[in-house]
């Protein structure tokens, strides 16, 4: 995977799951798959927009979610089977989804 562009819900082994940084060593698991994070804020960050996205759009599970940006906003397309979801996220310090918007397809 590469940095900015990180397809996930899948086991990653080159970067975090989230911003692609190689440094670190935190492992954690999101929809029952053990991935990669740079540090714990990355793994809260992925395990809380996970809640969001499945939330806003009634999904029981996510297939694949791509995720490109950077902290100061990451837009993210989710796929559930034949469905599609986009949305730009920011996160606070803690990891919380701070600003969550659905974009349109």
């Amino acid at each position: 995977m590469l940095a900015g562009k990180n397809w996930i819900l899948k086991t990653n082994f080159q970067g975090c799951a989230v911003c692609g940084s190689t440094w670190g060593n935190y492992w954690g698991e999101i929809e029952g798959e053990r991935m990669f994070f740079c540090c714990k804020i990355c793994h809260l960050e992925l395990h809380n927009l996970v809640l969001k996205i499945k939330q806003s759009t009634g999904w029981e599970k996510i297939d694949e979610l791509n995720i490109e940006g950077s902290y100061a906003g990451r837009n993210c397309l989710a796929r559930a089977g034949e469905k599609s979801a986009s949305f730009l996220v920011t996160f606070d310090s803690l990891g919380e989804v701070q600003t969550f918007n659905k974009l349109p397809k």
